[in-house]
């Protein structure tokens, strides 16, 4: 698969449309991060003398949640056609660098590319042309857990003589992004600078949320102002909560079976609620 340029095509398509009966899976919640551009302050180049050079910068995902990744969206600025389509690995962080490739999808075509404008670049004589280009997962979303991960681009040119990553000095997303001019066998970081892309998805919590049997646990009101009131057949042996991010947070007090949440800002939170006989549940609770 391969792009054709940064121009979209007029057409038509006519049919119909029936429902297939397929179950959609649930990933979670949509989510997504991005690095902010800042005027096309710099870039990150894709080629050099020798040959293509591969760019990589790095998201997170937050502790305690599965990330379902279904799109990329990178920032580039270009002259000529633009890539035909690239490589695009999945690395782990070593150290706030590049590590070993986790996926890796060759010849992958991008699902859009579009344009931006022309836009002054420094260094260059004439504007350049801004082209937002987005790979999609959305069929087979890559499943990533906890951790920070490096997305690493090794574009297929068109003939051009420049093809870059917009870069950013502002603050972003992790640790500073990289390149390498030997296929990934080492990498050179771009200290203070970031690149400027999205990734999107879904996020789920995974915090254990498995409901045993002999777990009775009622809980009231939800939504909650003040105090959150249990009733068990079992005692409480704790209770833990997070917030939507995975963290767990202070700022509540624990009282036999009530949790008194009013020194809490308003939101939603997971209550972890384990008993004396080892099981555990997780609810959802919106604070008023």
């Amino acid at each position: 698969m391969g792009g054709t340029g940064y121009y979209n095509k007029v057409f038509q398509v006519i049919g119909t449309c029936t429902d297939s009966g397929e179950v959609q899976p649930d990933y979670g919640d949509a989510c997504q991060q991005e690095n902010l551009t800042e005027g096309f302050q710099t870039a990150a180049s894709f080629l050099s003398p020798g040959g293509v050079i591969c760019v990589a910068d790095d998201f997170v995902v937050e502790p305690n949640t599965s990330f379902h990744l279904t799109k990329f969206t990178m920032h580039t600025l270009l002259l000529g056609g633009g890539l035909h389509n690239a490589t695009i690995n999945i690395r782990s962080a070593v150290d706030g660098a590049p590590g070993p490739i986790l996926h890796s999808f060759v010849n992958k075509g991008p699902a859009t590319e579009d344009y931006n404008g022309y836009w002054p670049f420094p260094g260059m004589p004439f504007d350049v042309v801004s082209v937002f280009i987005t790979f999609s997962w959305e069929n087979a979303p890559i499943e990533l857990s906890e951790g920070n991960y490096f997305i690493e681009v090794i574009p297929t040119p068109y003939s051009t003589d420049f093809l870059t990553w917009e870069a950013t000095s502002q603050p972003a997303i992790g640790f500073d992004s990289y390149s390498s001019f030997d296929m990934g066998a080492t990498w050179e970081e771009h200290p203070g600078y970031n690149l400027v892309f999205s990734v999107e998805g879904y996020c789920d919590s995974t915090l254990d949320t498995q409901t045993h049997e002999q777990t009775t646990i009622k809980y009231f009101p939800n939504p909650v102002k003040d105090v959150l009131q249990f009733t068990t057949e079992e005692q409480i042996k704790n209770v833990t909560i997070y917030n939507m991010e995975g963290r767990e947070i202070i700022g509540y007090t624990v009282s036999g079976n009530t949790i008194d949440m009013q020194r809490l800002a308003t939101g939603i939170y997971m209550v972890k609620v384990q008993l004396d006989n080892g099981n555990s549940d997780v609810i959802k609770i919106v604070k008023e």
